[in-house]
C-alpha cells in the first residue's frame, strides 16, 4: 500500500468489526450452575440453575408495598411470580408474598416439591423520590434449599 494511514485504519476497523461481532445480548440464563443453600440475587425475567438441571425463574412481580417516605393505612405487600421447574419434567408456579415495611420474617418460606425457597428481600422498595421504577428494575434474594 502507498499510504501506511490507509493501512492502520483497515486494521482498527477490522479489530473494531471483530470485537463488536463476538458480543450477545445480554443472557437471561445464569451460565453457572449455583449452590443450593447460598444467598442468591435473581434479576426480573432471569432463570438460576442448580445441580440435577433444577431451574428457578423470577416471572413477575406486583409490588403495592407502602413507600419509605408516605404514611400508610396499610404496609402492602410484594407478591413475587417464580417457577421452579425440576429434572422430572415437574414445573410449578407459585407466589410468594414479600410484607413491606418489614424488618424480619417478611416472607414465609414456600415448599415446592423437594426444595424450600425463601424470598430475603425484593428490591427496589418504592419511595416518593418520583423516581420511575420499571419491571426489570427488580431484584430479588432469594435462598433454595434441597428437602
Amino acid at each position: 500500500m502507498k499510504n501506511p494511514s490507509i493501512l492502520f485504519l483497515s486494521i482498527i476497523c477490522l479489530i473494531g468489526i471483530s470485537l463488536g461481532s463476538s458480543c450477545n445480548e445480554p443472557s437471561t440464563t445464569s451460565n453457572n450452575t449455583e449452590v443450593f443453600g447460598d444467598t442468591l440475587q435473581l434479576n426480573y425475567q432471569e432463570t438460576l440453575l442448580f445441580p440435577n438441571d433444577v431451574a428457578l425463574s423470577f416471572q413477575s412481580i406486583n409490588d403495592s408495598r407502602c413507600p419509605i417516605d408516605a404514611v400508610c393505612f396499610w404496609q402492602g405487600v410484594a407478591e413475587v411470580g417464580l417457577n421452579l421447574s425440576t429434572q422430572s419434567g415437574g414445573t410449578t408456579d407459585f407466589i410468594m408474598s414479600y410484607l413491606g415495611l418489614c424488618e424480619e420474617n417478611c416472607c414465609s418460606p414456600e415448599e415446592v416439591g423437594n426444595y424450600k425457597i425463601e424470598l430475603l428481600e425484593v428490591l427496589p422498595y418504592p419511595d416518593l423520590s418520583g423516581i420511575p421504577v420499571t419491571i426489570e428494575d427488580y431484584t430479588i434474594t432469594i435462598i433454595v434449599t434441597e428437602i
